[in-house]
């Protein structure tokens, strides 16, 4: 909780998840939720949200654990869960398992019921979300396209024009499932470098006499690598924008001295702004 920026921009789930992340712990969200958004009028809730929620329906199983202090087992034997076992089976499942690429994702013809593991990169994400189940058709922007639950980079989704298993595989995921072939790694002289305020990464790696690359810049968006080159004194946060990572450095700024990340914006080496200092990722 210490983490936890002063002042989010953004909501509890995203600042929340941050915290985790710098923690080395990951978001995980049930195939069957266990709450239900019953609101009609809120900050983000409105018009299509609302429809959306009322789509969604209450489960009809009955709890027979009750209020026993007894060890209750209504979803049977969970220690398939525990870390280790857990993640020697998705090991298995991924090594094991037909790859299908992202390109042919949309078109490939797959077999009803088997487990397809897809390679993606992050900024893919968001022309596979509806077709992985992950966003409903039909509602715009209504749900940020993020990938709000992985676990070593793995998210799981249901292709229902083939009724098949997809493990979307994060390709820049540390550590990794994938070979080595599959991965997409740092660069092995990737430098961190702070811009100056209101200046591009181009221009920040220009004057080291590297160049930056956006792809790079994923493995530096992140609280602990931010956490190496500023100070961050009001936390770590979320947003979104071209000049992503970035510290606050303007007290006009509600963020003023934060840190931030982003989970949804490209990653761009040419976005500034005149209140922050980027953080760059430089090559040769």
């Amino acid at each position: 909780r210490e983490w936890w920026p002063h002042a989010p921009a953004m909501g509890w789930d995203y600042w929340m998840r941050i915290a985790f992340q710098r923690a080395g712990k990951e978001s995980l969200i049930p195939t069957m939720p266990r709450t239900h958004h019953v609101s009609k009028v809120g900050s983000s809730v409105t018009g299509k949200a609302v429809k959306l929620f009322e789509m969604m329906d209450f489960a009809q199983v009955f709890n027979h654990c009750g209020s026993t202090k007894e060890v209750c087992r209504q979803f049977g034997d969970l220690s398939y869960l525990l870390p280790k076992r857990y993640e020697d089976q998705l090991r298995e499942v991924v090594a094991a398992a037909p790859r299908v690429a992202v390109t042919e994702f949309s078109t490939a013809s797959l077999e009803e019921g088997k487990i397809y593991v897809m390679p993606f990169r992050r900024e893919e994400y968001q022309s596979l979300e509806t077709a992985l189940g992950h966003r409903p058709a039909h509602h715009g922007n209504l749900l940020l396209g993020d990938v709000r639950s992985t676990y070593l980079g793995v998210t799981r989704g249901y292709l229902q024009r083939t009724r098949s298993w997809i493990l979307a595989v994060d390709r820049r995921a540390n550590p990794s499932l994938l070979t080595e072939a599959e991965r997409v790694s740092p660069h092995p002289k990737l430098q961190s470098v702070a811009a100056k305020q209101n200046q591009s990464c181009d221009d920040a790696c220009a004057n080291k006499g590297q160049r930056c690359d956006d792809n790079q810049m994923h493995f530096v968006n992140n609280c602990n690598e931010m956490l190496k080159m500023f100070p961050c004194e009001q936390g770590c946060s979320h947003q979104v924008g071209k000049d992503l990572p970035a510290y606050v450095a303007s007290r006009a700024e509600v963020g003023f001295q934060q840190c931030l990340v982003t989970l949804i914006s490209p990653m761009t080496c040419a976005g500034m702004h005149a209140n922050t200092v980027r953080l760059c990722a430089c090559v040769p």
